[in-house]
């Protein structure tokens, strides 16, 4: 019973700690008080934190474990899915960020746990250098990629829906947006699984170019939105600019929601274009541009571009449902 129980102990006391690796860089790069630090959207915390993750659950494993490359590539894995259950448990409202950075963390992780099964059990070396050397990069390597500058990249999506209505109907249906009630809303994993703020409705005060219209979001967020191509019955553009107000309820949190806007990401644009089709229907189209600001804008860009895509089709189902009810 003791030979079985001591290889549990060895399996868990490596996880363990690298859960408490984890959680110390996790402090440490989310501390925006500290000198140099690069936060946790950098290189140094979703590339090589993992990485340490995955050495640490594989040097510390049973020597049966940690001979076994399968072992190595996968076990990691656990780590960090429970430090994102734990990150998620703490931080809800960061679940989508967790989301987004959870695929390339179990990558790194598993690295990690594949480079120090090859120097133990292939070279038959201890990787007592190796593990120092992994669990410091962090850390010293901050500092460096603090010192180059993060680059912008923008990104188009572009939604449309067929509508059986006219063009003036669904012309009304766009430039203003009354309330949008719960039974009109169909299931989203972007709003009912990682929280994002629902649409309530679109304000505004005058018709024609340059008018300010003012998109409404749950949790007290908006976004002025002003109007630079008025074409009646067939386009409406609008620059955005994101003004949101504080949360009345101090224990109630927009993040990262609340961010729009902000040094990383932004939607400064929008568009919607009415195509007249042969059978008389009508084509909506919602283009809108968004700038995303980070050092994995490419990576980042497939998560933005989702989240955009799920929001747009949701507008354009309620527009669908209001114009072709009786």
């Amino acid at each position: 019973m003791l030979a079985k129980v001591k290889p549990f102990v060895s399996v868990l006391f490596a996880v363990v700690t690298a859960l408490i690796y984890g959680l110390i860089a996790r402090l440490l790069f989310g501390d925006q008080n500290q000198a140099g630090a690069v936060g946790t959207l950098s290189v140094c915390f979703l590339l090589l934190v993992p990485l340490a993750i995955g050495v640490l659950t594989v040097y510390f494993a049973p020597p049966s474990r940690r001979a076994s490359g399968r072992y190595a590539f996968f076990m990691p894995w656990l780590s960090m899915f429970i430090a994102g259950v734990l990150a998620g448990v703490l931080a809800y409202e960061f679940a989508i960020c967790i989301a987004m950075a959870l695929p390339i963390m179990l990558l790194m992780a598993s690295i990690g746990g594949v480079v120090t099964w090859f120097i133990v059990s292939r070279k038959g070396r201890p990787a007592t250098q190796l593990l120092g050397a992994i669990l410091l990069a962090p850390f010293l390597f901050a500092p460096v990629e603090s010192r180059f500058p993060v680059s912008d990249s923008y990104h188009t999506v572009h939604t449309q829906i067929e509508i059986n209505a006219s063009e003036a109907t669904v012309w009304q249906n766009i430039i203003r947006v009354s309330e949008i009630q719960p039974s009109e809303r169909h299931f989203s994993l972007l709003f009912d699984v990682f929280g994002a703020p629902r649409p309530v409705e679109a304000r505004l005060g005058s018709d024609g170019f340059g008018a300010m219209r003012q998109g409404i979001f749950q949790g007290e967020l908006m976004f002025n939105e002003r109007i630079t191509a008025w074409e009646p019955n067939h386009r409406l553009d609008f620059a955005i600019d994101a003004r949101n107000s504080s949360v009345p309820n101090p224990r109630v949190s927009l993040a990262p929601w609340n961010e729009i806007g902000g040094r990383i990401f932004s939607v400064p644009q929008a568009s919607y274009a009415l195509e007249r089709l042969p059978d008389g229907k009508v084509m909506l189209h919602l283009t809108s541009t968004h700038r995303l600001t980070s050092r994995f804008n490419d990576y980042g860009g497939l998560w933005t571009s989702w989240g955009m895509a799920e929001f747009q089709n949701q507008i354009l189902q309620v527009i669908k449902a209001r114009c072709e009810a009786p």
